[in-house]
């Protein structure tokens, strides 16, 4: 099969832990081989990523699309949830 292929990188990983919390491990950044974040910022990397994926899956339009939704959907539904 003609083409490149395929190498993995490992960057990290991130996980949510809550509304506002996240906590994760990147790895090849600026500030060494390992960098730890947690809180806010790495709640806002693991909605960027999250995007990302689904940027790549669905295109730019589709996914702007639905976190509009998403984000519409979060203001206006309850927070309770029953499952």
């Amino acid at each position: 099969m003609g083409g490149r292929s395929f190498v993995y990188r490992d960057r990290g990983s991130l996980v949510a832990l809550g509304d506002d919390e996240a906590a994760g491990s990147l790895m090849g950044g600026l500030l060494g081989d390992r960098f730890f974040i947690e809180g806010l910022t790495a709640r806002w990397a693991y909605m960027s990523l999250h995007l990302d994926h689904h940027r790549r899956i669905l295109g730019p339009v589709r996914t702007a699309v639905l976190a509009l939704a998403r984000l519409v959907h979060n203001r206006i539904s309850g927070r309770l949830k029953l499952h």
